[in-house]
This record gives structure tokens, C-alpha cells and sequence, in this order.
């Protein structure tokens, strides 16, 4: 968890229930909407959550996430995954952790509901 403007990024690596690959979850959690509460207690409390693979709009992380993915044996997806977050991941994360960025796409009904869930 890193602290970001208004949020909490938070990320969490899923573990499929049908193989052994994992996913990571990327979320957001405003304590500002939770009464103060300065950490969640579950993925359940995020304010926002979704996929990797949905915010960079790349399927090839899909499931991919698995425990022998390191730069030894998969070094191009090691650096695609790296340029990913950096062009995708960390400005959605930035413009969101904003609350009141937040707000105003989803009342101006732009938010892309496809990247990440939003309970606010």
C-alpha cells in the first residue's frame, strides 16, 4: 500500500482458483469516505478495484502472474509489464487518487467502468 493524493494504492496478487497462475488486483481506498479509517481491513472495504490486464488494456498478463515469472526465464514479459505500469498504471492511478477526479468522470459518466470497479 503506498499513500497517493486522496488514496491508498493498494495492490494484491489473486491466485486463480483454476490454475496456478495469479492476477494482480489494483485498488484504491479513500479514508476520507470510510470515516477515518486510515487502512482497509479486506479487499471487500477498496473504493475501487480492478485487474492489471483491464487498466492496460493488455490481455497477455491474464492468468500470467505465476511464481517462476522472473527476469531469468521470461525478461520480455518482465520488461513489458514494466513499461505497462509506468504507461498505463501509474497516470490511471494518478489522475484516481483523486477523489474529486473520480467524482467528476463518473458524474459526467466518462469514468471507464471496463479498467475498474467503483463503490463510492
Amino acid at each position: 500500500m503506498k499513500s497517493r493524493n486522496d488514496a491508498l494504492t493498494i495492490f494484491q496478487l489473486q491466485k486463480s482458483r483454476y490454475s496456478d497462475s495469479y492476477f494482480l488486483n489494483v485498488g484504491l481506498y479513500f479514508a476520507e469516505l470510510s470515516k477515518g479509517n486510515v487502512k482497509p481491513s479486506s479487499i471487500d472495504d477498496w473504493h475501487a478495484e480492478g485487474r492489471f490486464e483491464a487498466i492496460t488494456e493488455n490481455t497477455d498478463f491474464t492468468g500470467l502472474f505465476t511464481e517462476n515469472l522472473n527476469e531469468e526465464n521470461h525478461p520480455k514479459m518482465i520488461q513489458m509489464f514494466s513499461d505497462l505500469y509506468v504507461e498505463k498504471v501509474v497516470p490511471f492511478l494518478n489522475k484516481y487518487s483523486v477523489l474529486d477526479n473520480l467524482k467528476k468522470d463518473i458524474t459526467a459518466n466518462t469514468f471507464d467502468y471496463g479498467k475498474m470497479v467503483v463503490a463510492i
